[in-house]
């Protein structure tokens, strides 16, 4: 007889069987390269706002930059740039201090939005003006708003300069703390960010303008100009003007002179002068010689030791009281 055959027992999946242990999820790391270009997307802001900084120096030896107003009102946009808040409002600016309302999406991530309201002093004036603000405002997360509203406190910084009229270039950065159950804690902040800024104002010298001639009513509307801009000495003109003309006024200022002078507006323009030589010149007869030298030092390849020497630079000759030649190193002009 055949032996029967054992009969196939199946086992249950859970029936003796080693269990399996669990997967877990690695958590996936980001690629260098998309990390690196994450980060100079952030950076950008910093590194475009440098590289225009780094170029105003040029720009302005080649054309002397604006002058900022100090009074009047603009509105602005600041960042936006990467991961960088944008922050948008208007600026209220006197000589002293500014005022600006803005509203600043501070993290798109969590849609956080404030507004502010910051005042502050100036603390430079001039082509390139610093700023710092104290501010306050309440700040929200979430679309709808009010969610989770709580004060803030904030304080922003920065630099203003005027690439060309109404357009300013803004340098601003900030630090925000916002008020909670576990107390004040930090509140998402741009550390520096790049913006434009639109200001309607009216410029120092025309204000300058105005007052010199509220002060001096007998001086020319191109004279109030000229002082105004700095081109003229504001003691010289009220000294000499009307004695004096608008031009010699100017080119005194300047350090230059002209046919005509008097000795008074040379010795003025260029100081005393080094050699004063009464002569019988063969063209004008009687004149008066006023030389101007120049101590020029240079070393000596060989001695190593400085050697100087005087050069005549100028050369003024007067005569009845007025100049009639001026003479440049060793050659009239």
């Amino acid at each position: 007889m055949r032996p029967e055959a054992a009969p196939i027992q199946q086992s249950h999946p859970d029936a003796g069987s080693t269990p399996r242990r669990p997967r877990v999820k690695r958590p996936v790391q980001p690629h260098p390269r998309a990390a690196g270009s994450r980060t100079a997307v952030r950076l950008a802001p910093l590194l475009l706002a440098l590289a225009l900084l780094a170029l105003l120096p040029g720009q302005a030896a080649a054309q002397p930059l604006p002058e900022l107003a100090p009074v009047g009102s603009g509105v602005f946009l600041i960042g936006g740039f990467g991961s960088s808040p944008l922050e948008l409002g208007g600026v209220l600016t006197t000589p002293l201090l500014s005022t600006s309302l803005s509203l600043v999406r501070a993290d798109a991530s969590e849609s956080v939005t404030r507004v502010v309201l910051a005042t502050g002093p100036h603390l430079t004036a001039g082509p390139l003006r610093l700023f710092g603000r104290l501010g306050v405002g309440y700040e929200w997360a979430g679309a709808s708003g009010g969610t989770e509203g709580r004060l803030v406190a904030r304080a922003t910084y920065g630099a203003e300069v005027a690439l060309r009229e109404p357009v300013l270039l803004v340098l601003q950065g900030g630090t925000s703390m916002a008020s909670g159950s576990a107390g004040w804690t930090p509140s998402p902040d741009a550390t520096l960010s790049l913006g434009i800024e639109l200001f309607f104002g009216r410029p120092r010298a025309q204000l300058r303008t105005e007052r010199l001639r509220q002060a001096h009513r007998d001086w020319p509307p191109e004279l109030a100009d000229l002082v105004a801009k700095g081109l003229v000495s504001e003691d010289l003109a009220a000294a000499r003007f009307p004695d004096w003309s608008v031009e010699e006024l100017r080119l005194v200022s300047q350090g230059r002179v002209a046919l005509g002078m008097t000795p008074e507006m040379v010795e003025t323009a260029l100081g005393r002068p080094d050699e004063m030589q009464d002569v019988q010149d063969p063209e004008l007869g009687p004149v008066q010689v006023w030389r101007y030298y120049e101590t020029v030092g240079a070393y000596d390849p060989f001695t190593g030791k400085p050697r100087f020497r005087r050069e005549l630079r100028r050369t003024v000759v007067f005569r009845a009281g007025v100049v009639a030649r001026i003479e440049t190193g060793g050659g009239a002009r």
